[in-house]
């Protein structure tokens, strides 16, 4: 079985990442048509092009936040460090605790 590795994206997914790797973008796409595998494409390419800093993807939910997360580390080539950041737990963070998540995880 085939997984996102060995996939060659749809012209709508190429269409995305292009818009998603040129600008901030907000992906918005009915269910089932690969807004995942787009997202996969581009935490990619963004880790490639600019190893240096980190990909932020935002869920609104703890439970896709999860999903998200595990897709992400068993789909991308370039295998991200990944911190899942959810809720509140953040808010009493200082600087010191900001520049070692970031120095540690390349995927927030």
């Amino acid at each position: 079985m085939a997984d996102e590795r060995t996939l060659v994206p749809r012209d709508y997914q190429r269409a995305a990442l292009e818009h998603t790797v040129s600008c901030n973008t907000l992906l918005s796409l009915p269910t089932g048509t690969g807004k995942t595998f787009v997202a996969v494409l581009a935490v990619d390419h963004y880790l490639r092009v600019r190893p240096d800093l980190a990909v932020v993807f935002i869920a609104p939910t703890r439970v896709l936040v999860s999903q998200q997360a595990a897709y992400l580390r068993e789909k991308c080539a370039s295998r991200p460090k990944i911190m899942e950041l959810v809720g509140r737990e953040m808010d009493s963070w200082m600087q010191a605790s900001w520049d070692e998540c970031l120095k540690t995880y390349n995927c927030l």
